[in-house]
């Protein structure tokens, strides 16, 4: 039943993906962006569900600035979580553009491209590094732009949609895309780093994790690879359950992926040997959080499930009452969700669990 509902969601999905290229009227009642925090731990910053950008204060929930403002046409939505920096507030559209925003009042900076043209569905976030902007898009490329106006450095292209959000480490960008490979791109100029892409046996859209020598990412194979960061060799694999659409997580020494199944694993960071599972009750595609000792997971079913990240039992569980699909945030003692009912949740998990504070954003003012 769950592989059933499952393929239904992600066939849906995709239907809704292919089938709305080049027309305005697949309104911005999709997407689900996370919530993420600016580096004074001041202010969040969320895509709604209706395409519009929401800065929030971080203890209140109070609305600080939107984009676009309530007199202008909403995006057309936003999957992407924001990507916080100190002078921008970078925006994947899911019409094509790349907007950068004022990170006080969301004015409007600039956008990629600069004129009426458009580079395919953004889904993915940007990752930003050496004053650059990383990016895919479903027209198969991945770009970089300058942070400081947007202009194009470079472009490399794939065989297929890029879904992914790239990881920037030590000077390459690692990204995946929906013809099965794991690209390792030079960020100084775009040239490929490996001899070929490392290939999988499914579409990759997980934001890849690079730690200890190792690039860590799952597959629509339902396979979890680890491969070696230089060459692309590989190093070990996991076969799991479901799909990998989650982006795996580590605390250094154990990585931990969920399948859409619901099944949690945690790794071996060095051999790749299984060291536990827990299998939650519903699909997932949220990417989880550590906080302290805990594993915080959000699923279908509404449910944050924390599980102790040792045993990998479960311990507790908080209902935010609708399907959390959105990378979850930590930021301090605090765990942000945005669920798919458009409610943002502030939620302290450790200990004695307790709501900070929680709106809808589809109650907007003019902020």
């Amino acid at each position: 039943m769950k592989f059933k509902s499952l393929f239904i969601l992600l066939l849906l999905s995709v239907i809704t993906f292919a089938g709305c290229t080049g027309t305005r009227q697949f309104v911005a009642s999709a997407g689900w962006s996370g919530v993420a925090s600016d580096s004074a731990g001041e202010l969040v910053y969320v895509g709604s569900k209706d395409g519009r950008v929401l800065a929030l204060n971080a203890k209140t929930g109070g609305q600080r600035a939107i984009y676009p403002p309530l007199n202008q046409d909403p995006l057309e939505g936003i999957y992407g979580t924001p990507t916080v920096t100190d002078h921008a507030i970078l925006i994947s559209g899911y019409d094509g553009k790349l907007y950068a925003l004022n990170p006080i009042d969301l004015s409007l900076r600039w956008q990629f491209p600069h004129d009426i043209s458009t580079v395919g569905r953004i889904v993915g976030s940007s990752t930003v590094a050496d004053g650059l902007v990383v990016f895919g898009a479903s027209d198969g490329f991945v770009r970089a732009v300058k942070l400081s106006d947007g202009s194009l450095m470079w472009k490399y292209q794939t065989e297929h949609k890029v879904w992914s959000t790239p990881t920037v480490k030590n000077g390459t960008v690692y990204v995946g895309s929906l013809d099965h490979h794991l690209y390792a791109i030079s960020l100084a100029d775009g040239t490929l780093n490996w001899t070929a892409p490392f290939k999988a046996g499914g579409a990759i859209v997980v934001e890849p994790l690079v730690i200890d020598g190792k690039i860590i990412f799952g597959s629509f194979d339902a396979n979890l690879y680890a491969v070696e960061y230089r060459s692309g060799d590989e190093i070990w694999r996991v076969k799991g359950d479901g799909w990998f659409w989650s982006s795996p997580i580590s605390d250094g020494e154990r990585v931990f992926a969920i399948s859409t199944s619901g099944t949690t694993y945690s790794i071996d960071l060095s051999t790749g040997m299984v060291l536990g599972t827990y299998e939650l009750d519903a699909q997932t595609l949220s990417k989880p959080v550590l906080a302290g000792n805990n594993l915080i997971v959000g699923s279908d079913d509404g449910l944050l499930s924390v599980l102790d990240r040792g045993t990998m039992q479960l311990t507790s569980q908080y209902d935010v009452g609708a399907e959390v699909r959105a990378p979850l945030q930590m930021n301090g003692s605090v765990v942000y969700v945005h669920a798919m009912d458009s409610t943002v949740w502030a939620l302290r998990m450790a200990g004695r669990q307790e709501k900070v504070w929680q709106i809808n954003t589809e109650d907007l003012t003019e902020g």
